[in-house]
């Protein structure tokens, strides 16, 4: 069966971090992989992502699912940049990760950069 993927929707998420953008992409059909990997379902994680009840396992795991390398070869790159910019910053780029695989993202949506999450804790929106 043929997936169909509305043309309006962003199934990836392009993020800058340090100054690098990267594409973060978990494709549709390694989610059963996520889920192993996880130990549950996308979409229960995703739902934890948006209530604030988060693992930092969790959200390494989306992040080395959806880096630009792959799984195997992301693991040094995330831990670096979660190390070097603490992992609750990393939480909202991993929840829109879910979001676009679980659902499309609308354009406008589809783009995060680690200086909006710096500016939004200092105005206390996080």
């Amino acid at each position: 069966m043929e997936q169909v993927i509305d043309p309006e929707k962003s199934l990836f998420v392009m993020a800058t971090i340090g100054g690098e953008t990267m594409r973060f992409e978990l494709l549709r059909e390694e989610l059963e992989t996520f889920e192993v990997m996880s130990g549950e379902p996308a979409f229960a994680t995703f739902k934890s992502f948006a209530r604030g009840q988060w693992s930092v396992r969790d959200m390494h795991t989306v992040l080395r699912m959806a880096h630009p390398k792959g799984f195997l070869h992301s693991t040094e790159d995330v831990r670096e940049i979660v190390n070097r910019w603490g992992p609750a910053n990393f939480v909202p780029l991993a929840t829109r990760i879910l979001e676009g695989v679980l659902f499309g993202l609308d354009p406008q949506d589809a783009t995060w950069t680690l200086e909006s999450m710096s500016a939004l804790a200092l105005e206390g929106e996080i």
